[in-house]
């Protein structure tokens, strides 16, 4: 593998009104990733970058809104490396498997990588917000990583401990991703691949 380019995207849908998506985040390109950056053995992650704009959405009434997410590569997590933030501080490790989300395979059918998005900056009607995850209807107090999920969980804003009711919501995202180790990826060509995830706006 001499470089590999990465991309990775997300995109919100939403039922028709009460509520409308104002803005989503631009395609985040990583650019080509040289193999002599990549360790042999181990899972090497990439920096953390901030997706270009945020979500913004708006509804026509107060209402509680959250979002789903739909892991569009399903079935190609790598299953080991973790993926670190710094600012918000989270580690997915391993084990934490819904929240982790696939980057594809290889000709070879291998993974190449996982990756996720930390939240933060939440805004509810010009106000900060938390980034909260709700469990069957429930705000989870003991799930606190401001992070996609892929088993059903959904990415609330909070205020005041409880899910924040407004009109006005809007959301900033960082990527994290992890590169399998060399030795498991094909040395004799590129490998394009990307990480994508559909968040379905749902009311709370």
């Amino acid at each position: 593998m001499a470089s590999s380019q990465v991309q990775l995207s997300f995109t919100a849908t939403a039922e028709p009104p009460p509520c409308h998506i104002l803005a989503t985040p631009d395609t985040l390109d990583f650019g080509n990733i040289n193999r002599n950056t990549l360790a042999a053995k181990t899972p090497t992650q990439i920096p953390a970058r901030s997706f270009p704009g945020g979500i913004s959405i708006q509804c026509e009434a107060p209402t509680s809104i959250g979002f789903n997410a739909v892991d569009n590569s399903s079935g190609s997590v790598l299953n080991k490396g973790s993926l670190k933030w710094d600012t918000p501080a989270v580690t997915v490790s391993p084990s934490d498997t819904d929240q982790r989300f696939g980057l594809g395979y290889t000709e070879t059918n291998t993974p190449i990588g996982v990756w996720n998005v930390a939240f933060h900056s939440a805004q509810v009607d010009g106000k900060q917000a938390q980034v909260g995850i709700v469990n069957n209807g429930l705000l989870d107090p003991n799930d606190t990583a401001p992070t996609m999920r892929n088993d059903g969980k959904k990415v609330a804003w909070v205020q005041n401990n409880v899910i924040a009711v407004g009109e006005i919501f809007s959301i900033q995202a960082d990527a994290a991703l992890t590169i399998a180790p060399l030795d498991e990826l094909s040395s004799s060509s590129e490998i394009d691949f990307a990480g994508s995830a559909t968040l379905e706006i749902v009311y709370l």
